[in-house]
């Protein structure tokens, strides 16, 4: 006859031979997710909120001088502090009593177990990627490709905005709007239709700020077939085994497609265009990798609670816990073209 295995052996088997999978499949699903892990970008911590110092300008003070010439050394107010949110999502993983019952041993629970974290993987991710993309936590009315979820991540299309688009006026807490806070605002263009070398040359220089240049391109596959073809076009002898000395080895290997621009790769992720989409175009974002990070929450960095038993059903649950946000620290290195279609 069957033995339960009961709550307390689930749990433990779960976290001995599922979890450790569970978390880095989460990151090997998404692009992003995994090249801010690839470079240590991923930071935990804690705290009632995410602070982060921005410079704002150049020191006023400092400079040539000679022999006994008196100095000034004034303080000067370059730094602002930024402010986030932790923003919290969760996964559950249930499993009624019947089915735990027939299983009965470790090894065929993990096994049986395992389908249910896969789910519970995807559902996470997928929720996980789209705010990532296209949630701006402020919006009063949300367009085509973006969201407005209040308790969700400060999303790239919030973060990677002049506050032109609503709710994107204040972000970290500095307010976009004032003259002063000029430094606070991406490089933004909602008027270049045509996607052409030349034009994303141009606007790839705009996001050069001295030796900081955009380190990755990202949009859906219809911007990035647009780019295939004006490619394509530009060298008719291009070909597969050509593209592979010109694009990220190591992120084709893991599935994610992408080719080089000026030394750049560009990546899809159709999460990118605000919807999981690739049939109709959406932004091009040019990212500064250095100035990107995600902060997770040492407490809920995808960590699993343990199960429990309700009081009223034959049943088991546990909760994929995920506390942190996506934090952009100096947008005027970002870019977002919004209007690319053709």
């Amino acid at each position: 006859m069957a033995t339960p295995l009961g709550a307390d052996t689930l749990t433990t088997v779960s976290r001995e031979f599922v979890l450790p999978d569970f978390i880095d499949q989460i990151y090997l699903s998404s692009p992003m997710l995994f090249r801010l892990m690839r470079s240590g970008r991923v930071n935990v911590g804690g705290g009632l909120q995410i602070e982060q110092p921005i410079l704002t300008s150049r020191l006023p003070t400092g400079g040539a001088y000679s022999g006994y010439d008196v100095l000034d050394v004034a303080p000067a107010d370059t730094i602002k502090t930024a402010a986030w949110d932790w923003k919290q999502y969760y996964a559950n993983v249930t499993i009624d009593g019947l089915t735990e019952a027939r299983v009965n041993t470790p090894a065929a629970i993990a096994d049986y177990v395992a389908t249910y974290f896969d789910q519970a993987r995807m559902d996470l991710t997928a929720n996980l990627s789209l705010d990532l993309w296209a949630n701006i936590p402020g919006a009063t009315s949300p367009g085509a490709g973006f969201t407005a979820n209040v308790k969700g991540l400060d999303g790239f299309k919030y973060a990677i905005s002049d506050g032109s688009i609503s709710g994107a006026g204040v972000y970290g807490g500095i307010d976009r709007g004032v003259t002063a806070n000029a430094f606070w605002k991406a490089n933004f263009d909602s008027s270049t239709t045509t996607l052409t070398l030349a034009a994303l040359n141009t606007f790839f220089g705009a996001c050069v700020k001295g030796g900081n240049a955009p380190t990755s391109i990202w949009s859906n596959r219809f911007n990035w077939n647009l780019y295939w073809s004006k490619i394509a076009a530009f060298n008719p002898t291009y070909n597969a085994p050509v593209q592979d000395t010109v694009r990220d080895e190591q992120m084709a290997q893991l599935g994610f497609t992408n080719l080089y621009f000026n030394n750049t790769p560009w990546i899809v992720d159709d999460y990118a265009n605000g919807t999981n989409s690739s049939l109709s175009a959406g932004p091009t974002y040019f990212v500064n990798e250095e100035f990107v990070k995600l902060i997770v929450n040492e407490k809920r960095n995808f960590d699993m609670g343990d199960f429990r038993v309700p009081t009223n059903q034959d049943a088991m649950t546990s909760l994929i816990r995920f506390m942190g946000n996506l934090v952009v620290n100096n947008p005027r290195t970002q870019g977002v073209m919004t209007a690319l279609a053709s």
